[in-house]
């Protein structure tokens, strides 16, 4: 028989390690077309930030920031000027027989907690992506105001109505249930006995002008990863030997810290394709190393291109 001590522990493991049945996720509506499209949820890289990397579990690199209330205070309430706003709600406890863990997390701390109920369940894991997202994937909320002037911003609703309609084409393909609201307060409720037919929506738009597509940009990433590989210093890039000359002294150190901090916040989800694909490969590179956070990379390339500054 375990004894009542044993039996807490594994009590509150269980409770710790595992989310809500159903969770809720707040983005953009181009953010879900990319999701049924690619049929894949992007985590967020839990490097970067101090407090995420706080909150990072050992081995779990990658994260999504779910509530476990549709009132929950990351994405309630919105505005009558938010159209394209989403809540999907997952299946938190299929992607816990899946594998997958996660924990409530109290992000800002009690302090904030007392004026604002987070209710942050996260989902953590060791890959970059959730997939395939449609077998996690219940329903789709969409705010879109029909009623909103389009004279006042034409170009920006005309976009979100294209994606829209992409949009929802996909989510019935998937069996999704897909529901769109054009009153603030019944989305904020999730309200379905409100929500607008998309029989009676107007989806229609003018042709789109053929847009300037940008080539890839240089890999900000690249640098880094040299210095993990790399043993000779007159091998390095250009940038490379700076980050060694400049960044890994013993004062110096701190400064490069903030400085990497910066640019993998700038790569995390959200940002273009590309570029969080450049992340995901360095975070990659890191786990070969035994590295988990942006400290530890540091304090290895200190010790191992500046021997002498290490402290």
């Amino acid at each position: 028989m375990l004894n009542n001590t044993t039996a807490l522990q594994r009590i509150k493991y269980y409770i710790e390690a595992r989310v809500s049945d159903i969770l809720y996720h707040s983005t953009g509506i181009w953010n879900v077309l990319s999701m049924l499209e690619e049929n894949k949820i992007a985590l967020t890289s839990s490097l970067g930030t101090g407090a995420d990397a706080q909150q990072q579990s050992k081995g779990k690199y990658f994260f999504l920031s779910t509530t476990r209330s549709k009132l929950g205070q990351y994405h309630f309430p919105i505005s009558k000027h938010q159209a394209g706003t989403c809540l999907i709600v997952l299946d938190g406890r299929q992607l816990m027989l899946d594998g997958f863990s996660g924990k409530p997390v109290d992000y800002w701390g009690p302090e904030y907690k007392r004026s604002k109920n987070e209710m942050e369940d996260r989902i953590v894991s060791s890959k970059s992506e959730i997939k395939p997202a449609t077998k996690y994937i219940k329903e789709i909320h969409i705010f879109f105001d029909t009623k909103e002037d389009r004279s006042r911003d034409q170009y920006r609703l005309d976009n979100i109505t294209r994606v829209l309609r992409k949009t929802l084409l996909l989510g019935k393909k998937n069996g999704i249930g897909m529901f769109v609201y054009d009153d603030p307060q019944a989305f904020n409720l999730l309200n379905k006995a409100k929500t607008v037919s998309v029989a009676d929506m107007n989806l229609e738009t003018p042709p789109q002008e053929p847009g300037w597509v940008r080539g890839k940009r240089q890999d900000t990433f690249a640098p880094y990863t040299e210095l993990l590989y790399k043993t000779d210093k007159s091998q390095l890039s250009k940038y490379a030997k700076q980050i060694v000359d400049r960044h890994l002294g013993l004062w110096s150190k701190n400064e490069f810290r903030t400085i990497m901090e910066s640019d993998i916040h700038n790569h995390r989800s959200g940002a273009r394709g590309d570029d969080q694909a450049n992340l995901v490969k360095f975070i990659n590179h890191m786990k070969k190393f035994k590295l988990a956070t942006v400290k530890d990379y540091i304090e290895a390339m200190v010790k191992k291109w500046n021997p002498n500054n290490y402290a």
